[in-house]
């Protein structure tokens, strides 16, 4: 079994109602490209039979509600994994049928999501092929559009946004696979939060830094003050995200904008693309600022609880969308340098 640095992961991928599958896969986090061109002589090579008519009766019956529902139907097929069953890739194999012609709103949409990847690469988020930023399909519900998994975020463009359910299976066309496993986290804050219309999670380097810190953000800048009393936390339990994992998860979210997922990454949830987009940039300026400050290794200084929760307050305006005018500004910069990804 092929390793680096001794570490191997085994990935087992049993999709429904899909008629192909990757049965096998072993991969490092770092073998990006190896990972793909092994992928793909799997699935050439030894397709496995579909799951079971009850599977696919308990997939289908799913509505994007509680996310208690949502992990009845990921126990029973999903993109969640056991500890000792990754599952990194989902063959696009197993389709389920487009609901329909695209609407000019899912256009917009796709427009709108390929702008946050490229957003994100350009100001150096990415983290290789991994992490990734999800949207609704606007009046689809319980449909999501996802990163195809093998590309780049600069690489991401309109056209090649991967539509899946909740589940993590295709919808429609496809040429190319989903990190079934990355979406499972998506999946159940989608699941969780009637307003989760984006949810965007990371491993950009500030914000794993100060998660890693016990006190976690401290409120030692403007841009963290706008989650004072509004930023969650969530400890790191391991690669495999499990259903288990899932309801702890969206417990310690709560109703808040956004988590320091402890040793891992950031994760913000915009009612736009546009909130989360804007929310995440504020907390990894907030980040960045904090670490920046304690590199002298003098004390730092804050404000009092009254300033800081008053502070908070104005910042949060009454709960206005956030990024209203920002996004505007942020597609015309990606328009002076790069309109790829509106194709």
């Amino acid at each position: 079994m092929p390793t680096l640095g001794g570490i191997a992961i085994t990935v087992l991928l049993q999709a429904a109602p899909a008629q192909f599958c990757v049965p096998a896969l072993t991969a490092s986090f770092v073998l990006a490209a190896w990972t793909i061109q092994w992928l793909q002589r799997r699935i050439e090579d030894e397709p496995i039979a579909p799951a079971n008519a009850a599977q696919r009766a308990t997939t289908r019956r799913l509505s994007c509600g509680t996310i208690a529902n949502a992990i009845h139907v990921y126990r029973a097929k999903s993109c969640f994994t056991s500890e000792m069953n990754m599952s990194f890739a989902h063959s696009p194999a197993g389709h389920i049928a487009a609901s329909g012609p695209l609407s000019e709103a899912e256009q917009q949409t796709r427009i709108d999501l390929a702008a946050a990847y490229r957003l994100a690469a350009l100001n150096g988020w990415d983290d290789l092929i991994y992490t990734h930023i999800s949207a609704s399909v606007p009046g689809e519900p319980g449909h999501f559009l996802i990163n195809p998994f093998g590309l780049a975020f600069d690489e991401v463009r309109a056209s090649n946004l991967v539509k899946i359910d909740i589940a993590g299976n295709i919808v429609g066309a496809s040429e190319h696979p989903v990190n079934a496993t990355g979406f499972a986290l998506h999946a159940a804050v989608h699941a969780a939060r009637a307003d989760a219309i984006c949810v965007m999670h990371l491993h950009n380097t500030a914000g794993v830094a100060v998660s890693a810190q016990p006190a976690g953000l401290l409120p030692a800048s403007q841009h963290a003050l706008r989650f004072y009393g509004q930023l969650a936390y969530h400890d790191y339990e391991g690669l495999a995200f499990t259903p288990a994992e899932a309801e702890r998860l969206v417990a310690h979210l709560g109703g808040n904008p956004a988590m320091l997922l402890r040793n891992h990454g950031t994760l913000t949830v915009g009612r736009t693309i546009a909130e989360a987009y804007v929310l995440m940039a504020t907390l990894v300026k907030a980040c960045e600022i904090q670490l920046q400050a304690q590199a002298c290794g003098a004390p730092l200084v804050v404000p009092n609880d009254t300033i800081a929760t008053r502070t908070a307050e104005q910042l949060y305006d009454g709960g206005a969308i956030e990024g209203a005018f920002e996004w505007p500004a942020l597609l015309r910069k990606l328009d002076r340098s790069d309109r790829g990804y509106r194709d």
